[in-house]
């Protein structure tokens, strides 16, 4: 018992021990328990009324020609309006051409617009063009692209030399989400796709609803896959009701390969087939996955220490490398001292480094008190996930607490008179704040604003404007691919390196979840803001997921532009991630969020090139609907303004009105 307890202190040792990193020992009421359930990927499905197309030239067939061409038939189900978006490194030396179902020449240049396809929230765009067509005619359209000269294609050597993406404004679109949230190296993973016409709002899809599959529409779905080593496979998929597949005939369709390496994956679903009313369509959806090999196992112990007169620490049993950093929960539960029943006690989690082989994980003996229980105590529903990916490492249903030390834990308990209906202290929720943030009244520095931006950004788009904040320092971190734990680290770093201790957080698209993750999970200078402050602000921070991160990974690794795929922004990523996110910790943030213009008869847009892809509205990269923040301030929506720079409307961040607003509010002034 010794070498555990020694084992057990030097973890809380080694994490307080690092300058930058004070992890809370979070804990909540049994009530709270339905919210840290991990969600299926059925509830973050992607809708798409797009077509992706992927392409790669062929040289000409004839002798005495050095031409090299591809072309693609676009299947035009809409009689309201239709767009095509074409990118390509090469765009300037390439001609294109579009014949109408009639084999008519179709005058591209009286449609086009100018639409490169963002890949993150600073100047990293693939050039491309967007035409777009109202009231047209129904049917198969031609479309061909030609080098003339192949000595002058920068793309010669890459997988594909472009991407073509139709879409159409038509109710029929593919739902799609992946098979599992299990992706580790050696499972099964894919995609399971549908078409619709309708679709189900996010609160139902979340709920677990999902549209109605049109059965007799779908002739042929296939899946493609990009491997992490840039390897392509490409199979079908089936309605069988084997290998994965859900049940016969049913409409949805599966494929699954086997994850033979670790890395992010791409998946394109493309089901093509005739609508309800006779007209051919097809529908693709991309998705980007990260798959790990766990470093982790559960050994099924759980050890007690006493680590503080109110505080016991329990170690999970693991077999996992020293110092590796994971996300815990577990339900901690007990026995009922007047009834002898089983009681739920609370639930206990946040970060957590390994050592020797245990996984700490801290537990205030006031809730015990509060449940009226005894022993013995188990954990149920233990979840360890990876803070990288927020992919599951390690579950299990149950793992019975032992102690040499229980006496002594029940003595304690004994003592604390907190009863069933006392108070839950923040100590109870968060553990115990570090010494050098322990600041009250008159030792409280002048806070600090913090203004961080967001996903692969060359620049801080708070900077334009940084002289209306009072007392704010400027984050940058350029153009970064970090997931939302990392990117924390880095603000926390930044924020120690210089020694403040008190601070509100105002973020820009991911940078807003990157306040959350901190709020959420770490002791820093936002929890000494003065009463009424607003801790955590943010604009434009896609909470739940982006739709295009797909189709901007797909872009991204085609022409090796762009900061690389971040899963925390894909739907799945983002649900994964939220499933371990305080109700408390969203109660401080108040976000906002702005679109297009909204109500126009063909519709508006920010970026015609994501428009494509996003669902409706958008601020052309964060969808209103995936925007929301449960248990968040929603601040309303501004139309008008877009997410970044070079789109139609100004950069959401130069909104001097609610910069004067959101600086006043992070001062409670």
């Amino acid at each position: 018992m010794f070498a555990l307890l020694l084992s057990v202190l030097c973890v809380l040792q080694a994490v307080s021990a690092q300058s930058t990193l004070y992890y809370k020992s979070l804990a909540g009421p049994p009530e709270e328990f339905n919210q840290y359930i991990l969600p299926t990927p059925s509830q973050n499905a992607i809708t798409q009324r797009s077509a992706n197309f992927p392409f790669k030239m062929t040289p000409s067939s004839s002798l005495t020609s050095n031409v090299m061409s591809y072309t693609q038939t676009l299947l035009v189900d809409s009689d309201t309006m239709w767009g095509l978006s074409f990118y390509s490194p090469d765009a300037d030396v390439l001609s294109i051409t579009l014949l109408d179902p009639s084999g008519n020449s179709v005058d591209l240049d009286s449609h086009a617009h100018s639409g490169d396809f963002p890949l993150g929230d600073g100047s990293t765009t693939v050039p491309g063009n967007t035409y777009m067509f109202e009231y047209p005619t129904v049917g198969k359209y031609t479309f061909t692209v030609e080098a003339q000269d192949p000595s002058s294609i920068k793309s010669a050597d890459g997988s594909v030399n472009g991407y073509i993406i139709l879409w159409n404004d038509n109710p029929l679109q593919s739902y799609t989400y992946i098979n599992t949230y299990q992706l580790h190296k050696g499972n099964k993973i894919g995609l399971v796709s549908m078409a619709c016409n309708s679709t189900v709002s996010v609160a139902e899809m979340k709920g677990g609803s999902r549209p109605e599959a049109l059965r007799e529409s779908v002739k042929a779905a296939e899946m493609y896959v990009v491997f992490p080593d840039g390897k392509t496979a490409a199979t079908k998929m089936h309605d069988d009701g084997l290998e994965g597949d859900e049940a016969a005939d049913d409409g949805i369709y599966t494929a699954l390969v086997t994850a033979t390496e670790e890395g992010q994956y791409v998946l394109s679903a493309s089901l093509s087939g005739t609508s309800p009313a006779g007209v051919e369509y097809i529908r693709t959806t991309e998705q980007v996955v990260s798959v790990i090999s766990p470093s982790l196992t559960l050994s099924g112990s759980a050890t007690a220490v006493m680590t503080s007169t109110t505080r016991a620490t329990i170690a999970l049993g693991v077999t996992a490398p020293s110092s590796s950093k994971y996300r815990v929960y577990a339900e901690v539960w007990g026995q009922d001292k007047e009834t002898q029943q089983e009681v739920a006690i609370c639930w206990i989690g946040g970060l957590a480094d390994s050592s020797d082989n245990t996984l700490p994980v801290e537990l205030d003996l006031n809730w015990v008190s509060k449940a009226g229980a005894s022993e013995p105590y188990t954990l149920k529903n233990i979840v360890v996930q990876d803070p990288d990916t927020f992919v599951p490492v390690a579950q299990a249903a149950s793992i019975n607490v032992q102690s040499a030390d229980m006496d002594n834990i029940m003595d304690k308990v004994a003592h604390l008179l907190i009863g069933k209906n006392g108070p839950i202290s923040i100590e109870m929720m968060e553990g115990v704040k570090p010494a050098h943030l322990s600041i009250n009244g008159s030792d409280a520095e002048t806070p600090k604003v913090l203004l961080v931006h967001g996903y692969c950004s060359a620049l801080n788009p708070w900077s334009v404007y940084q002289s209306d904040w009072t007392s704010a320092e400027v984050f940058l971190n350029a153009n970064a691919n970090l997931g939302h734990d990392a990117f924390a680290v880095k603000v926390l770093e930044w924020a120690a390196a210089n020694k403040w201790t008190t601070w509100a957080f105002v973020g820009h698209s991911q940078g807003g979840a990157v306040g959350l993750q901190i709020k959420n999970y770490y002791h820093s200078g936002m929890d000494n803001l003065p009463s009424g402050a607003r801790k955590l602000q943010t604009v434009g921070t896609p909470y739940m997921g982006c739709s295009a991160a797909g189709t901007a990974a797909g872009l991204g690794k085609a022409f090796g532009v762009g900061c690389g795929q971040n899963t925390d922004l894909t739907k799945d990523g983002a649900a994964l991630w939220f499933a371990g996110i305080r109700a408390a910790a969203a109660k401080e943030a108040y976000y906002y969020t702005t679109t297009y213009e909204q109500g126009k008869f063909f519709g508006d847009y920010c970026n015609l090139a994501t428009n494509a892809v996003l669902n409706w509205p958008n601020d052309g990269i964060a969808e209103y609907d995936w925007a929301q923040l449960t248990g968040g301030n929603n601040m309303g929506n501004t139309q008008k303004w877009c997410h970044s720079t070079d789109m139609k409307y100004t950069a959401q961040t130069q909104d001097r009105t609610r910069i004067a607003e959101m600086n006043k509010k992070s001062r409670n002034l």
